[in-house]
């Protein structure tokens, strides 16, 4: 009976030691993970293991006056360091999130590319606003839905908007120079003073687009659909191509 009530002892205290050492292990690994997340606390951890071992040994210097010296020689190269390293870091630092928040933007439109509804009309040209205030103007928008946004005066030069349906988009004032528009429905879009030039716009669909204003000079218009669009005298078109012929109306 004793050895019984031993034995039951003996496991009740296992088993107890057994928790204790589960809940430690818990509470290292999650106080371990916390600290190597962290960059503060990683140079906190290392500042403590080891201070005590540079410190020690040179306790006893610490009351001479040219050891004293040297330490305040040492500290002031040590804040001109971290000052530097500081504004490097801090710079790297917003170069990084820069480019984070440029991929994210990207990925949102590519998300919404194929998707005929205003929504994405909706999305995309916010993702586009956003991109534009990092001042990237090559977007891939191939596919995308734009009728009737409003982008006036956004910067898309270099863009790839072939296939893309900007039917009624006000682009008044845009910029879209040496973009790709092979193909893309423009029709009753308003681009009165945009930038055009040195875009591909073979095939591209103006029907009854306002171009009064623009700038298509060095501009691809072979196969493009011009008739019913508007412009004025203020209208550059590329060397040799006759708006009239192409069924544009000039108006005052």
């Amino acid at each position: 009976m004793e050895i019984y009530k031993i034995t039951l002892i003996f496991v009740k205290l296992w088993d107890k030691l057994n928790r204790t050492v589960r809940a430690l292990s818990r509470v290292l690994v999650y106080l371990s993970k916390k600290i190597f997340e962290s960059p503060l606390y990683v140079s906190i951890l290392i500042f403590f293991l080891v201070f005590p071992l540079v410190f020690a040994p040179s306790f006893k210097d610490y009351s001479d006056p040219a050891f004293q010296k040297n330490i305040l020689v040492e500290a002031h190269g040590m804040l001109l360091d971290i000052l530097i390293l500081g504004i490097l870091a801090s710079a790297l630092n917003r170069i990084g999130e820069k480019r984070q928040r440029i991929q994210r933007y990207r990925e949102e439109i590519e998300d919404y590319l194929g998707w005929d509804a205003p929504e994405a009309a909706y999305r995309i040209a916010g993702n586009i606003k956003r991109l534009n205030r990092e001042k990237v103007s090559n977007i891939f928008l191939s596919r995308a839905f734009l009728c009737e946004a409003n982008l006036a005066g956004i910067n898309l030069s270099e863009a790839d908007l072939r296939d893309a349906n900007l039917t009624g988009t006000h682009i008044i004032g845009a910029r879209l120079v040496g973009a790709n528009l092979i193909f893309a429905d423009l029709s009753r879009a308003s681009l009165n003073d945009a930038n055009l030039s040195n875009t591909d716009l073979w095939g591209t669909d103006f029907n009854e687009a306002f171009l009064s204003g623009a700038n298509l000079s060095g501009a691809n218009l072979k196969d493009a659909v011009l008739s019913g669009a508007k412009y004025n005298i203020h209208t550059i078109w590329p060397d040799d191509f006759d708006p009239v012929a192409a069924g544009a109306i000039l108006v005052e």
